[in-house]
């Protein structure tokens, strides 16, 4: 993508070295990246705006968090083994991390998709 962007565009940042999503058939995934650091490539401090928490947490907390989020409008059943090793691997690769088969819909849904088939 960076070829497409002329040189001088102004970016933002964000700093969210978690991240949790889900596919059509109701997989979690999970990408995790190492925290970045208010520095520019050549190693000095930088003013670029860069997004991030106050204080840098763990993998564990930022992954903790961002399921706590995915999982507002679904349930699932996660690979807590394999979401760990995702988070604290920080390789940037998405991985599922939920069990098969056991992402749920919330009570709101059903009840919503149950009002509709009557």
């Amino acid at each position: 993508m960076y070829k497409t962007v002329p040189v001088g565009t102004s970016v933002n940042i964000i700093n969210q070295p978690v991240k949790l999503g889900w596919t059509a058939d109701g997989t979690l995934y999970l990408e995790a990246h190492p925290a970045l650091h208010e520095t520019n490539f050549d190693g000095e401090s930088t003013d670029a705006a860069v997004v991030e928490e106050p204080t840098q947490e763990s993998p564990l907390t930022s992954l903790m968090r961002a399921y706590i989020s995915a999982t507002d409008e679904r349930s699932v059943q996660l690979d807590w083994d394999a979401a760990e090793r995702v988070a604290q691997g920080g390789s940037g690769i998405p991985e599922a991390v939920s069990v098969a088969g056991s992402a749920r819909p919330l009570a709101a849904e059903i009840a919503a998709a149950s009002s509709h088939s009557h």
